[in-house]
């Protein structure tokens, strides 16, 4: 991977100590926080880290990969919840 990609990776969360907390957040709450499957989970990001968030417990939502590819495309409607 180039630096350029790895560094990208970095800022999107998509680092060690955020594969930590995203696992920590999904073992605390095992199902998605918007439809309440167990499948396929995923951690989101409450307040994205290019906007300032962390790679922190209290910053992160479990969601099931539908339900975040949803979130990010609402988002981007300029939706927030």
């Amino acid at each position: 991977m180039s630096a350029i990609g790895a560094s990208r990776l970095r800022l999107f969360g998509a680092d060690y100590q955020w594969k930590k907390v995203r696992a920590e957040a999904i073992r605390l709450q095992p199902y998605c926080s918007r439809c309440g499957t167990d499948q396929d989970l995923t951690g989101y990001h409450i307040t994205p880290r290019k906007e300032g968030g962390t790679n922190t417990l209290d910053n992160v939502r479990v969601l099931c990969r539908s339900c975040n590819t949803r979130q990010e495309n609402d988002c981007r409607k300029g939706k927030r919840y």
